[in-house]
């Protein structure tokens, strides 16, 4: 076939194509022959095929920071922690929704005394090779085991199916009296000294022995954002001081803003470090609560810290001599005049150097230099100055112990160095307050077992040994350092009626409170169905005569066929009974009911208020309920019961839902019994309550939403006399002028027999009706029923229910009941019936604050009640029987801060003259490594970030 020309050249051609499938050279090259190019991109693709479909980073709890996450991710349980993590979408976008729960390696922790785990869910979105921060609120429940916290981060798709990514991410806890101190500024390293100073933690000791911190400082970087501050206040818990020094105001956005507001009011202390932060202020959200005004820049010389000098500069007990500030006049302190707030005062000895204004339970202070300055640094008695004048902590006296350590007692008080109310004055009046601990006992003692394990050994049983003779010798040897169960009950500010948990300290999420123990009980007498009253019987039972006998009758008579009228009563008596159930059903609600109480705690002239709502929520049938949340700051857990058996069976999860509000999900209520809840949000008032004060009369403006009923103001004068004045009904956009004040024995006796109607108060009733009864015209005694009214105005209010009592006890109707004689008999068990235990009311919760909150000397209160509906809290399914009732307490005036104190001596004269700021002592400039070196050995105080082990609850 190959001799043919046509196939020969076929063939010829046929191989001449194939030569063109065949690779040049270029195919037999090995690796090294490849460009640089070439290899780049080879490189670049399999990294990519190697990447994850999801990278993240370690999540961080606030305040906290990326660049020094291990460090300052710490937190405390028992309090709501704000978390942002970060993630990163590889290969394609995704929508899902980002679950995070408190967990052990095993499974999540419940709430304490509950049978649920929360769990914070919030929806995101992420574009393929984008990073997103996923902010998040996650609750941390007190437990009993386990030396660190974890927290689960689970991302789902929207689809369903496997988690794309479940992660644990381990949070060091902080002791019971550890607090956070924030520091905003631009220049974080000029504040390194911080973390070693001695009211943050106190020097180590000659054998190696390490104190725990009082504070963990964060210093803030602004190159690191989101600055590392929770955006709502009820996540500010463990937050004590905020120091700002230079940082640019707009660094913190509204919700940042706003929460720094609401953290002063509650107990949040700011410190604003010159010479040039108030004139930063100026037209901010913080020039309204500012204790002065930029003045201008002055030159601080020697002369400016005279004052200072004379008392706050400790004495040296080796030289005799005091350690002063030496300010060189010709290199003199950069500093800043004041224009003083009326509201303000200079802090006691400092001159015109530092200034303090308080706001509702907080203050903020203003310092006239700035706070890393050399010579101010270089001042032996900064560390007091610092102590007592900027923190505002009492006075301490240093000395040594048996093991060598270096401890201090307080000077004016004789608790532990370790007390959690000494560490901050945060306090939420529904979380801090004691149980019925009486007037002369304010403030639990400190469990000396639990402080002994949370201080780690440190100083377990030592007291001070030293002695000199400018000490008090008697005051070491009766204070421990560690386990004093002592406390100046006279200092209102940090005791009066609080007291702390052993795991969350001070302003944690708490469910057995004074008032959280009162609302249980008060929620346990008054929730459930309120059955139909008698008029409704009798309603339904003469309407299904009226059907059955002349209806039917007639209908039937009509027709002719009156003997069919035998055979349509069964089916009347059947439809009459599912009429009269359906009613009955209609009536309480569709076998649902919500009973509320709840507490609103108010600052005079500020418009937002801390509320803290109680629930209980009835049902006939099991009902999943969700609550629709009022604003973004609302928290809503189920309400704790230690009374009950609550580890019986497995918990179920709760979910808190963060969209554009917040929504609770899943509390799942069983047929025939009541489920709790337990919600807390900051809440808009629309207006404020104002107080003005003068010789004569004392004037209070309603300017909120809110009616406030059965109100009355209670004080304290300076002399310490406890007065109370009635004030009745302050509506809303009204005022009252209050000129009278009587003496009062308790604080809850403005309202004893007029709060709500008690039956021991029967007899008192009586009498005053008795001493003002009139003479018929035939000589009788009697007193008509409309007359009460007028002479009893306790009865006012209560009017309506009295008659229906009446009516129920007098054989006559209509206007014959206006008539009836009212006699000591019959009086006696109308107000008896009156006074029913499921008649929802406040008083218990009434009773909690006014018999455990202390009122101190130039303290005004008042308190009401309101039957309003306090935000916008939507439950769904809804109950249409619903009960709902509020205690108000509002702050009107604040105790002046008492006088301001230096220690009584310094760490120098224990260490041959050298403190923990040594570095800064000498003439040559200090050196920031070694600062840095010397935080990160401190920091070391045994918290170490282990992975809790224990798989119980």
């Amino acid at each position: 076939m190959l001799k043919d020309p046509g196939n020969r050249f076929l063939l010829i051609f046929c191989l001449c194509c194939s030569t063109l499938l065949i690779t040049g050279c270029q195919g037999c090259r090995d690796d090294s022959q490849k460009t640089a190019e070439e290899k780049r991109k080879e490189e670049e693709e399999r990294k990519e095929a190697e990447k994850p479909s999801f990278q993240s980073e370690e999540a961080v709890f606030y305040p906290g920071q990326y660049d020094e996450v291990i460090r300052n991710n710490r937190t405390k349980r028992g309090h709501w922690v704000s978390a942002d993590y970060r993630i990163t979408a590889n290969k394609f976008d995704v929508q899902g929704e980002l679950l995070a729960t408190s967990s052990t390696t095993t499974a999540p922790v419940q709430v304490e005394f509950t049978d649920y785990f929360p769990v914070s869910k919030r929806p995101f979105s992420i574009p393929k090779g984008e990073q997103k921060i996923l902010s998040t609120s996650v609750f941390l429940p007190r437990r009993d085991k386990g030396v660190s916290e974890n927290v689960s981060f689970i991302l789902n798709r929207n689809s369903g199916g496997l988690a794309m990514l479940n992660e644990l991410h381990g949070v060091r806890l902080m002791k019971s009296f550890q607090y956070h101190m924030v520091v905003l500024t631009k220049r974080p390293d000029a504040y390194t000294y911080l973390n070693v100073i001695d009211s943050v933690v106190l020097p180590e000791s000659e054998i190696g022995l390490k104190a725990p911190r009082f504070y963990m400082v964060v210093r803030t970087d602004p190159a690191n954002e989101p600055i590392a501050l929770p955006r709502y206040s009820l996540n500010w818990t463990t937050i004590s001081y905020l120091i700002w020094d230079d940082l640019d105001v707009d660094q913190l956005d509204e919700d940042q803003q706003q929460a720094l507001i609401d953290w002063l009011h509650f107990g949040g202390q700011l410190i604003l470090s010159g010479p040039d932060c108030l004139d930063k202020m100026a037209g901010t959200f913080l020039e309204p609560y500012l204790p002065a005004k930029f003045a201008g820049t002055k030159n601080l010389t020697e002369e400016d810290f005279s004052e200072v000098n004379q008392n706050w500069a400790i004495k040296d007990k080796n030289q005799d001599i005091r350690r002063v500030i030496n300010v060189d006049d010709k290199s003199p302190i950069l500093g800043v005049k004041f224009d003083l707030h009326p509201d303000a005062t200079t802090v006691t000895g400092t001159g015109q150097i530092v200034v303090e204004r308080q706001i509702g339970r907080g203050r903020i202070v203003a310092t006239a230099f700035s706070m890393d300055d050399k010579p101010i640094l270089r001042w032996p008695s900064f560390r007091s100055f610092f102590n007592g004048a900027l923190l505002r902590r009492p006075p301490r006296e240093f000395g040594p112990t048996a093991l060598g350590s270096l401890v201090h007692t307080w000077t004016t008080d004789q608790t532990t160095i370790f007390d959690p109310l000494v560490g901050t004055g945060l306090r939420y009046l529904s979380r801090d307050l004691s149980d019925s601990v009486g007037t002369e006992k304010r403030g639990t003692p400190i469990d000396a077992e639990v402080l002994t394990e949370e201080i780690s050994g440190f100083i377990a049983s030592a007291r001070p040994t030293y002695s000199f003779k400018e000490t008090k010798d008697d005051r070491f040897r009766a204070a421990h350092a560690s386990n004093s169960e002592e406390r100046n009950l006279q200092d209102h500010r940090r005791y009066g009626g609080f007291v702390h948990d052993s795991q969350s300290g001070t302003a944690g999420w708490n469910d057995l409170s004074g008032v959280s123990n009162a609302a249980r009980e008060t929620l346990k007498n008054s929730a459930g169905i309120t059955p139909p009253d008698s008029d409704f019987v009798l309603q339904m039972l003469a309407l299904y005569l009226l059907v059955l006998v002349p209806v039917n009758w007639a209908i039937f008579r009509m027709i002719g066929r009156v003997e069919w009228a035998w055979i349509a009563a069964p089916l009347i008596a059947i439809a009459g009974a599912f009429t009269v159930a359906r009613m009955a059903s209609l009536d309480i609600g569709f076998v649902r009911s919500n009973t509320q109480v709840g507490c609103l705690e108010i600052f005079a002239d500020y418009p937002r208020a801390h509320v803290a709502q109680y629930s209980a929520l009835y049902t006939s049938l099991s009902t999943g309920y969700d609550l629709e949340l009022d604003n973004p700051s609302a928290q809503s857990l189920p309400f704790g019961d230690p009374s009950r058996k609550w580890r019986e069976k497995t918990p179920s999860p709760v979910t808190l839902r963060r969209t554009l509000n917040r929504r609770m999900e899943g509390f799942q209520v069983q047929s025939n019994s009541t489920g709790m809840l337990h919600t807390e949000l900051m809440y808009d008032l629309g207006g404020v309550i104002s107080f003005k004060q003068s010789d004569s009369s004392i004037e209070v403006l309603n300017a909120t939403e809110i009616d406030l009923e059965q109100a009355a103001v209670i004080r304290r004068t300076d002399e310490g006399v406890l007065q109370g004045a009635w004030i009745g009904d302050l509506l809303s956009n009204s005022q009252t002028d209050l000129t009278e004040f009587e003496s009062i024995e308790s604080a809850y006796q403005p309202w004893e027999s007029t709060l709500y109607l008690k039956p021991d108060l029967v007899e008192s009733y009586w009498a005053k009706l008795s001493e003002e009864a009139k003479l018929d015209e035939n000589g009788e005694t009697y007193r008509r029923l409309g007359d009460a009214k007028e002479i009893l105005p306790e009865l006012a209010k209560e009017w309506d229910l009295f008659l229906q009592t009446a009516a129920r006890n007098v054989n006559e109707s209509g206007d014959a009941l206006l008539e009836a004689s009212l006699t000591y008999p019959l009086f006696t068990k109308i107000m008896k019936q009156m006074v029913r235990e499921d008649r929802l009311s406040v008083r218990q919760i009434f009773q909690a604050v006014t018999e455990n909150l202390a009122v101190a000397p130039g303290e005004s209160r008042l308190l009401a009640v309101s039957d309003q509906s306090i935000g916008n809290n939507r439950f769904e399914p809804a109950s249409t029987q619903t009960q709902q009732q509020t205690l108000v307490v509002v702050h009107l005036q604040r105790p002046a801060l008492e006088a301001a104190a230096p220690d009584v001596n310094a760490v120098e004269d224990f260490t041959g003259g050298r403190s923990n700021l040594d570095w800064f002592w000498n003439d040559e400039d200090w050196d920031q490594e070694g600062a840095g070196e010397s935080e990160e050995e401190t920091e070391d105080d045994g918290s170490k970030t282990e992975t809790a082990d224990d798989s119980e609850n």
